[in-house]
């Protein structure tokens, strides 16, 4: 399906803020803004057929300019943790049906080493499938551990805590972190643990084992709405925390 686009906002830089629409033909639609590659939108379809929108996010571009958990954000250049903040190494483009966005990173930003060129591809498949590939190019040996930050709740991001979600994952084991969340540099396996998901479980019983917004202040959101802690459920694929150093 084609792409659309309309205008969503204006950076203080003047520069202008895009916002794409991506579609299917299955009653699934994705919005993403150039500015961060944030998804602010997901509109899904239940299986009734009645769809809701269930992205945390904002109205207006205003919302994403000021502090906010990172609604759909795209994390980088190292999402999660580095210990101690430190570790040692040795544009908009369309493809058929799929989104391409670039960042140029320079030499130095935020600390890491090398000019990064990313580019990350959004693409709805007709079966459903929202999926986000990262790509990127440098000059020096760094590090790189993108991820996407969206916020979901399947009723809908206006329909309160997310009890009733039942979520699996295809994890035996787990890294067992200090009190500063950096993983002690073990592996261990998930069984007979709160971090055992390998089959459905219900995500009331695990509130607190899942990112689900529990140190998320009061936010207002899209519609006017009021998001509180655990009212949505944040899954970020990455490398293990604090990778580089271990």
């Amino acid at each position: 399906m084609p792409i659309s686009q309309e205008k969503f906002g204006i950076t203080d830089d003047g520069e202008e803020v895009i916002r794409y629409t991506l579609t299917n033909g299955n009653n699934l639609e994705v919005r993403i803004i150039n500015y961060g590659g944030i998804i602010t939108n997901i509109f899904a379809p239940d299986k009734n057929g009645k769809r809701a929108d269930i992205v945390l996010g904002f109205n207006s571009f205003d919302g994403y300019k000021v502090k906010h958990p990172y609604f759909g954000a795209l994390i980088g250049r190292y999402g999660n943790r580095i210990a101690g903040g430190r570790f040692s190494i040795d544009g908009t483009e369309y493809k058929g049906d799929k989104l391409v966005l670039q960042l140029d990173s320079p030499d130095g930003e935020e600390g890491y080493p090398g000019n990064l060129i990313c580019y990350v591809t959004y693409q709805l498949t007709p079966d459903n499938r929202l999926t986000i590939t990262y790509f990127a190019l440098t000059d020096k040996p760094t590090i790189v551990n993108m991820t996407n930050h969206s916020y979901f709740n399947l009723n809908g991001h206006d329909s309160g805590t997310i009890d009733d979600h039942v979520l699996r994952v295809k994890a035996s084991h787990f890294t067992p972190v200090n009190e500063t969340l950096i993983p002690k540099g073990k592996i261990e396996p998930v069984d007979g643990t709160a971090f055992d998901l390998q089959s459905d479980t219900l995500l009331g019983d695990r509130i607190k084992q899942v990112y689900t917004g529990a140190h998320m202040p009061d936010i207002i959101g899209k519609g006017g709405v009021k998001y509180r802690k655990f009212a949505s459920v944040c899954l970020e694929a990455q490398h293990y925390p604090n990778s580089p150093n271990q």
